[in-house]
């Protein structure tokens, strides 16, 4: 569906605010905090190209855009600490340390690089 949205985006059918808010909504439906981690950075790797920015002119696009990467980037938090309560819960019963998924980690910070870099470019 991210896929298939993100070609809707370009082919400039539909609002790209409406489309990417709907992909947002549906990624809340994946329960897995892993996948549905990797799934919300897919989106944001995916939607990258289509989200508008200064050369538009529109500055509702550039706050659409902020708005869409937000609101992606709190899910992921979201879905980080579900992930860490439950290696705990794990840990605590096994009483054997475990290391943080530094690839998980990496795909919540993504998110933030997209974002400075939509709003550095509109200044």
């Amino acid at each position: 569906m991210v896929a298939v949205g993100c070609l809707y985006i370009k082919s400039k059918e539909a609002s790209a605010h409406d489309i990417l808010k709907d992909l947002v909504e549906m990624c809340k439906g994946v329960q897995h905090p892993t996948r549905g981690l990797f799934l919300r950075s897919y989106l944001c790797q995916r939607s990258r190209s289509v989200l508008p920015d200064t050369s538009s002119g529109n500055t509702q696009n550039l706050h659409d855009a902020l708005d869409f990467l937000l609101s992606n980037f709190v899910e992921m938090n979201k879905l980080w600490v579900r992930m860490q309560n439950q290696v705990r819960g794990i840990t605590q019963k096994r009483a054997a340390p475990t290391q943080s998924p530094i690839p998980a980690a990496h795909r919540v910070q993504q998110g933030v690089c997209y974002a400075a870099r939509l709003s550095s470019s509109s200044t």
